[in-house]
């Protein structure tokens, strides 16, 4: 569900993932945008005019009555080729009902062979849930052997050398207890999984250190086709179930009879048919084996290189967890990437939910805090900050990320140790950088800037000296050459300096502006009004079931919203947290019909 977004909101913003969803927060922790992971709201136009231009695709959907979209892609084609076009919509319904009415169109009205259909489109982290994917199976071409022996005691003996090699031509051969054949007199195994290309002569080589059987019999395959041909084959019937976006046939696993293959389709419902029809059913091509089938769910995550290496071994840990040993998970690591995917069965998704709960826990890392307050420094956003952080990295084998836009520092593949000594690391290379002087700006907000104008340039300077600049107009800011620490006592002597104040006003800005008592552990909004530091918390709290925080001056007719940068750094780190939260919430209670159709197997957004 899509909001406008004004110019302000996109200057400060920020994401959270929360309840399977991508959520975007504007000024007072206001509700933006809520991005699904099954964005179903795209549609792809095939088999348009070549060389077709955007403003032609726009034409054409207004022909149908189909009006508010967004162009997102535009690819076309050489002579001869359809182009085509991705068409965002708002939300899936509207998507759904744009593929309706172009499908439904017949001869001329069609607009020649164009053809659309739904599709669904990645989320903004790297992360795509797959709902239309099946899991299928299917046994390996092989020969069975009839061994035989006059002696019983020979027999096991042959059983029991066979069971100790671990692979005979790749495979892991099976065989089973001696039975007595009363008519020839004989005892006989059989040993299952052979190569298709076994002969006679290879099962005496096996059995060279035992007694030499009395006859070996070899049957015929189940089938004659390669594992790459079965491949196809089986290919083939999946794309008589309806168009593939993707299959392929997995690696052999070493031993292994069987061979494993992923398929995914343009929609659920095709995925769900296919296993409805083709699960357990015989393939004549495959000398009658029968195939499974199975609809499974899966959440695929792309993570940088670095931070793949940094959490190989949590990435390990996590797999003998509960969860992880209901799901399977596959990690794949690529040269620039790694991709990490989780599977899991359709009727089983509650243990995929939990899997990815965990799985997203331990890629969203660990913020790094000094006490209630996520830990930083402006410094960091400097070469030397960016060297620094980079060195410690590598030492200390881990990664961590610099969040510039949330203004907190993110590592990944730590331990609670390991951690609490990289607070105090930094907390303590902070300090050391903040002691060197260097040119610090103060951006004044109204009543700053009226107490500059009026006394408050004279107090610094007294203070200073030429280590203060003038006013800079256009930015409502001054420069002052030194320490955080002078930073802070300027700080200080702007705030303090309400000499030239009519008497009535000092009250008025001295007082809380929730309960008009001298505010205790003041501090000042952008907007020029007085809380509590526990009063502007509380807040914080009612702001949530708004659906907004907003300022409260003013006998309440501010209402301007404080901005995310505000909020962070007037709230402890959990109570900002809890707000984004309370005002997601909030949005669902009054939204209730927006996510009704959602697709995402965890979404709680539509839940009753």
């Amino acid at each position: 569900m899509m909001a406008s977004l004004d110019v302000n909101d996109r200057i400060s913003t920020c994401f959270r993932n929360i309840q399977g969803s991508t959520v975007t927060f504007g000024s007072g922790a206001r509700v933006l945008d809520v991005s699904l992971d099954s964005d179903h709201s795209s549609i792809e136009l095939t088999d348009l005019p070549s060389n077709a231009q955007a403003d032609q695709v726009v034409d054409i959907l207004k022909g149908f009555g189909i009006n508010t979209f967004k162009i997102s892609l535009m690819a076309t084609s050489p002579p001869g080729f359809g182009s085509t076009a991705i068409v965002k919509f708002a939300d899936s319904n509207s998507a759904k009902l744009a593929v309706e009415k172009l499908n439904e169109l017949d001869g001329e009205d069609r607009r020649g062979e164009l053809s659309a259909k739904a599709i669904k489109t990645s989320s903004r982290f790297g992360k795509r849930l797959q709902l239309s994917t099946v899991r299928i199976s299917w046994y390996r071409a092989a020969r069975s052997a009839q061994i035989q022996y006059r002696d019983e005691d020979d027999a096991i003996s042959a059983i029991l050398e066979i069971r100790k090699q671990p692979l005979v031509s790749g495979r892991s051969l099976q065989c089973h207890d001696p039975r007595f054949d009363r008519r020839n007199y004989l005892w006989s195994f059989h040993i299952h999984n052979l190569d298709i290309n076994t002969s006679p002569q290879d099962i005496y080589r096996l059995l060279a250190d035992c007694e030499r059987p009395h006859a070996v019999n070899i049957l015929e395959p189940t089938h004659t086709l390669s594992d790459e041909r079965s491949g196809e084959t089986v290919k083939e019937i999946l794309q008589n179930q309806g168009t593939l976006e993707y299959f392929k046939c997995h690696p052999c696993v070493a031993g292994s009879n069987s061979i494993r293959a992923t398929a995914s389709f343009t929609n659920r419902e095709t995925a769900i048919r296919t296993e409805e029809v083709l699960n357990g059913s015989k393939v004549e091509a495959l000398g009658n084996i029968k195939l499974s089938v199975k609809h499974q769910l899966s959440v695929k995550y792309n993570i940088p290189h670095s931070m793949g290496e940094a959490l190989k071994n949590p990435l390990e840990q996590i797999q003998e967890t509960r969860p992880f040993r209901l799901v399977r998970l596959g990690i794949y690591p690529m040269t620039h990437f790694w991709t990490i995917r989780l599977f899991g069965d359709e009727g089983r998704e509650g243990f995929l939910i939990e899997a990815k709960d965990a799985m997203e826990k331990l890629l969203s890392g660990d913020v790094l805090m000094k006490g209630d307050q996520a830990l930083w420094d402006s410094w960091l956003a400097s070469p030397e900050g960016k060297t620094y952080l980079k060195k410690i990295s590598t030492e200390q084998k881990l990664r961590i990320r610099v969040d510039y836009h949330n203004s907190d520092l993110r590592v990944f593949g730590s331990t609670l140790e390991i951690r609490s000594r990289l607070e105090e690391m930094l907390a303590q290379k902070f300090t050391s950088e903040n002691s060197k002087p260097e040119n610090r700006t103060i951006l004044l907000d109204r009543t700053l800037l009226s107490n500059y104008l009026l006394g408050g340039q004279a107090a610094l300077l007294a203070r200073f000296g030429s280590a203060v600049s003038s006013l800079n107009i256009s930015r409502k800011s001054i420069t002052l050459r030194g320490t955080t620490q002078d930073l802070e006592d300027a700080h200080s002597i702007l705030r303090a300096h309400e000499e030239s104040h009519p008497a009535e006003l000092n009250i008025l800005v001295d007082n809380c502006t929730v309960c008009h008592c001298p505010a205790e552990d003041a501090l000042t909004t952008s907007c020029g009004h007085v809380y509590c530091r526990s009063c502007f918390s509380n807040a914080a709290d009612d702001g949530g079931h708004r659906s907004f925080f907003a300022c409260l001056g003013a006998e309440g007719e501010c209402k301007q919203l404080f901005t995310l940068r505000e909020m962070k750094n007037l709230l402890p780190f959990a109570k900002f947290e809890q707000t984004l939260q309370s005002s997601f919430d909030n949005y669902l209670r009054t939204h209730p019909t927006d996510f009704r159709n959602c697709l995402t197997p965890d979404c709680q957004v539509g839940a009753p």
